[in-house]
């Protein structure tokens, strides 16, 4: 395992910024899955890379809330994220892989449970 240690917050997000931006230029059908918070952002914003095809999920969310109230995680990510760079909206695809998990587990505890 190699660690890196940086000695600014703007030094982390431009390297990760750059690691980034290299798996969507290596790649022709990128997937990402995007932390939610404030602490990725700067990365997320910290260079010029074109994320035009990058198919994106959002890796948390409140079971049972809509994508747009005010509190969900797909709102925040789209006024703090997705709002601000180049992605398009049909590749934000909110949920999908959460749904059919919910959908297996909730499947696995009912055949368990009769």
């Amino acid at each position: 395992m190699q660690v890196y240690v940086f000695k600014t917050e703007q030094d982390v997000d431009t390297y990760v910024g750059q690691q980034i931006s290299t798996f969507i230029q290596d790649n022709d059908a990128p997937v990402i899955g995007f932390a939610t918070g404030s602490t990725p952002l700067g990365a997320y914003e910290s260079g010029k890379t074109d994320f035009s095809k990058v198919r994106a999920f959002n890796l948390d969310e409140y079971v049972g809330i809509e994508k747009d109230h005010p509190q969900s995680f797909a709102r925040a990510m789209k006024d703090y994220l997705f709002s601000k760079i180049n992605i398009k909206e049909d590749n934000t695809e909110k949920n999908i892989w959460i749904a059919a998990i919910l959908k297996a587990v909730t499947y696995c505890t009912e055949s368990h449970n009769h």
